[in-house]
C-alpha cells in the first residue's frame, strides 16, 4: 500500500512531466499556413525597451486597419504620435511573416545582460498569436553564428517595423540588427 509521501512524489514527478518544456533544438511547428494568413486581419504590438545612449524606449501598437499608435519613454511626458500604414506595408509584412514563419518562432531568444534590451513583436492574424522576445545576441555574431539562425528570423521583421516611422527620440537599433542579419547570413 502507497502511503502519503510516496502519493505526494508520484503527484509532483507527473507535474513536472506534464509542465516540461520542449526541447529547445525541436522545431516548435504551429500549424499555421500561409493560406490562413493571406486574408487573415493582422494586429501587432511591438516594442523595444532598455536603457539606451542615444534615444528612448518605444512602443508600436498597430490595428488590422493599419492604424497606429508610437509612444516613445522619452522624460518627463511620453510622446505619442498617430501613423497610417499603407496597403503596400501590411502586405509586404504579411508576406515577411509568412517567409519568416513567425508562428513557428520560440518565444525568446538571446541572453539577457545588465543594461541590455528587450525587442518584443507579438502579432494576432484571426485566431493565431505569438510573442517573440529578442534579447542580446551579439555574443553569437562572434561565437556559434548558428544560433542566430532562428531569431534572425524575428529580427528581420524588427527591421522592417522600424522602417515605418522615422522618430528621433525612438532608439534606433537596426545598425545592430543589420550586424546580427548579415553574421546569420554568412
Amino acid at each position: 500500500m502507497l502511503n502519503h509521501v510516496t502519493l505526494s512524489l508520484m503527484a509532483f514527478v507527473f507535474t513536472l512531466v506534464a509542465i516540461a518544456p520542449l526541447d529547445a533544438a525541436e522545431p516548435r511547428p504551429s500549424g499555421v499556413t500561409a493560406t490562413q494568413l493571406e486574408g487573415a486581419p493582422l494586429t501587432l504590438s511591438v516594442s523595444q525597451i532598455g536603457r539606451f545612449s542615444k534615444g528612448s524606449s518605444w512602443h508600436l501598437s498597430v490595428n488590422s486597419a493599419g492604424q497606429a499608435e508610437l509612444t516613445v519613454d522619452t522624460f518627463p511626458k511620453r510622446t505619442r504620435r498617430r501613423l497610417l500604414l499603407s496597403n503596400k506595408q501590411l502586405a509586404e509584412f504579411r508576406t515577411a511573416l509568412i517567409e519568416a514563419r513567425f508562428f513557428d518562432l520560440e518565444s525568446q531568444y538571446g541572453q539577457r545582460v545588465h543594461d541590455g534590451s528587450e525587442s518584443t513583436l507579438t502579432v494576432t492574424a484571426g485566431r493565431h498569436a505569438n510573442t517573440t522576445r529578442v534579447y542580446f545576441l551579439m555574443n553569437w555574431i562572434n561565437g556559434d553564428r548558428s544560433k542566430l539562425e532562428e531569431p534572425s528570423r524575428a529580427v528581420r521583421l524588427l527591421v522592417m517595423v522600424r522602417s515605418w516611422f522615422d522618430e528621433p527620440e525612438a532608439v534606433d537599433l537596426r545598425e545592430y540588427d543589420r550586424m546580427v542579419l548579415e553574421a546569420a547570413e554568412g
